[in-house]
This record gives structure tokens, sequence and C-alpha cells, in this order.
């Protein structure tokens, strides 16, 4: 048996070569919904949050800390820390993301109420 790779399908490879093998997958990537929350503990800068839309997707985080030790910090896509899924809401997301599943969240919505208010969807990025 030869370890040699055969090209079977030109336009698969072509693929593969100019834009990865991630590319080839996504047909396959399902996002399953799980819960919907609120971002807790949000910073004071209303220049990041204004720029928040619906529908965009954010970065969820481990983070264990003294204060709990199930906390997932949430980030934009520019990096920004946005704050935290709340502590009651934590035990069994952490416990997905710590067995190695990736969890994604999207901004439901985003009302200024002399603070943000800013509420999640979140969802399990899986095959």
């Amino acid at each position: 048996m030869s370890n040699d790779v055969k090209v079977i399908d030109n336009q698969i490879a072509e693929v593969v070569a100019n834009k990865g093998v991630s590319e080839l997958l996504k047909p396959l990537v399902k996002e399953i919904y799980l819960f919907d929350t609120r971002i807790s503990r949000t910073t004071n800068s209303d220049e990041i949050y204004s720029k928040l839309q619906e529908n965009q997707e954010l970065t969820l985080m481990r983070e264990v800390n003294k204060f709990n030790e199930n906390s997932i910090i949430i980030y934009d896509k520019d990096n920004n820390k946005l704050g935290y899924i709340p502590e009651e809401d934590t035990i069994i997301f952490s416990r997905l993301m710590d067995a190695g599943k990736l969890l994604l969240a999207r901004v439901s919505s985003v009302e200024n109420r002399g603070y943000y208010s800013v509420r999640i969807k979140i969802f399990l990025k899986d095959f």
C-alpha cells in the first residue's frame, strides 16, 4: 500500500490548497441553538456596545477565577471584552467547553437604558 495522496477531484484539491480544509468543512458545520441570556458585568464603554449589531457573532472563552470557577468571558470580533455569561447560567456551558465543545454567542438585542443591556443567544457549533 502506498502513502501517496491521490487527487480524485481537482475542485476539492483546489479549495483545500487555496482556502484550507476549514472551507471544505463549512457546509457540514451546524449551529445548534442552546439558550437565550444576557451579558452581565458590562463595562462602561458606550463606544464598544454602540457598535454591536443584531446577529453579530461573539466569542466565548473560559476563565477560572476566584469568584466563579465556571466563568465564561464574552468578546466581540475586535477582541474587546464585553462581559460575562451570568453566573447562574454557566455550569452547563462551562462543562461543555471544558469537554472540548465549541460554543459561540450571537447578539439578539442591544438596548441603551442609561447603561447597555445586551441579550445573546448561545449556540453549540458541531458537525
